[in-house]
């Protein structure tokens, strides 16, 4: 009896431990493949011209928690070309959150760039983050970039971002940087630095480097 006794209670041990790992790596699995479709999604993003008030610009509107743009590699449509928002959301304990939205574009013509979109029912991408932010590397606007290369002036260059208006500086970003930090959780056993070495993900996507070429072949471009 005492043998048997102490081999259950020890299954049972073994039984609600290995529950708890199977769990934790479910979530990891869960958690990479989040990241993978995310960093397809900002590297498939892709320039659309809008011609507002007789001034061209694009439609890209990013800032410190919040992106919406145009990317051929949706999400929820994959492979297909949709126009999106990411949003960050702080909740009551100071954890954060990412929120996604997005909408097809096989029928849905994109005007301005204040236009209602009509995005699907918002998609909880990812959660216990203790730090998110967009940035932003690219030229300040088109005129300037312009007036740098008619003056040959090399001191004028590129620079980082914490938002970036398609619309207004008549440009797209050249990167995209997005920061995720993540809560560490009780089963981490790693040393410290390498638990806070893969508690961060850096996602980075390069774009082109001379979108104003696509703004000639319209007016006031």
């Amino acid at each position: 009896m005492m043998i048997l006794l102490l081999g259950t209670y020890s299954y049972s041990l073994f039984a609600d431990k290995w529950h708890k790992q199977l769990g934790h790596v479910n979530d990891v699995v869960q958690q990479v493949r989040t990241l993978t479709l995310l960093d397809q999604l900002l590297d498939g993003i892709v320039p659309l011209v809008l011609n507002e008030n007789a001034v061209s610009g694009f439609y890209f509107n990013g800032a410190a928690t919040q992106l919406t743009a145009i990317s051929l590699n949706g999400i929820i449509r994959s492979a297909q070309p949709v126009v999106f928002r990411l949003s960050t959301k702080t909740q009551i304990n100071g954890s954060q959150q990412i929120w996604y939205e997005e909408a097809g574009l096989k029928n849905l013509l994109i005007l301005t760039e204040k236009q209602a979109i009509p995005f699907d029912e918002p998609l909880l991408l990812l959660e216990n983050l203790t730090q998110t932010q967009f940035n932003y590397f690219g030229w300040e606007s088109f005129a300037v970039k312009s007036q740098a290369a008619f003056e040959n002036d090399i001191s004028k260059r590129p620079i980082w971002l914490s938002n970036y208006d398609g619309q207004t500086r008549q440009l797209q970003p050249e990167k995209l940087a997005l920061i995720l930090q993540f809560k560490q959780t009780k089963t981490q056993t790693q040393t410290q630095k390498n638990t806070q070495a893969q508690a961060q993900v850096n996602l980075n996507s390069r774009y082109t480097q001379n979108s104003e070429l696509l703004l000639r072949d319209f007016e006031g471009g």
